[in-house]
């Protein structure tokens, strides 16, 4: 299945918002496979991996949240 950024903006934003209460900092399309995330350029399937990720953070305890958490900051910083 192929998402468009704008879909892939739309979930992120929306999960992103369930688990820290907060939109993102800066989250932006630079064209139809690029996204602006809090600085980072990313592909509309890595940004959906990490979608994902968000979305399975929803069902942890705090402590499994924080590791997930900490993946995505290292993976966001590569």
């Amino acid at each position: 299945m192929t998402v468009s950024a704008q879909q892939a903006i739309e979930r992120y934003a929306y999960a992103y918002q369930k688990l820290y209460q907060q939109s993102p900092t800066e989250l932006y399309a630079i064209d139809a496979e690029w996204i602006v995330v809090d600085g980072y350029t990313v592909h509309v399937e890595e940004l959906e991996d990490a979608t994902a990720q968000l979305v399975q953070a929803l069902d942890q305890t705090p402590d499994e949240r924080r590791q997930i958490v900490y993946k995505l900051m290292a993976w966001f910083s590569q």
